[in-house]
């Protein structure tokens, strides 16, 4: 929305800030669902991150959200 122009900001944004918007980039988002056999997390989390020991590897499997089938847990 910020890179098409859909919002209008009055006063304008300041050069510097219109730049950084229209250098902003999105790379691929891949999804994977997995089931386990049971909850190894707290049953009132409903969502959970990590951060990988790599700089490289920041941003693998960063987020978990859970799922239950029929109100199990």
């Amino acid at each position: 929305m910020l890179q098409e122009g859909t919002i209008e900001f009055d006063p304008p944004l300041p050069k510097r800030k219109q730049q950084a918007i229209e250098a902003l980039g999105f790379g691929r988002l891949n999804k994977v669902a997995l089931l386990f056999p049971y909850a190894f997390w707290a049953k009132n989390i409903d969502t959970f991150g990590r951060v990988h020991e790599s700089p490289e590897r920041r941003g693998e499997f960063f987020l978990f959200y859970r799922w239950a089938a029929n109100g199990k847990n």
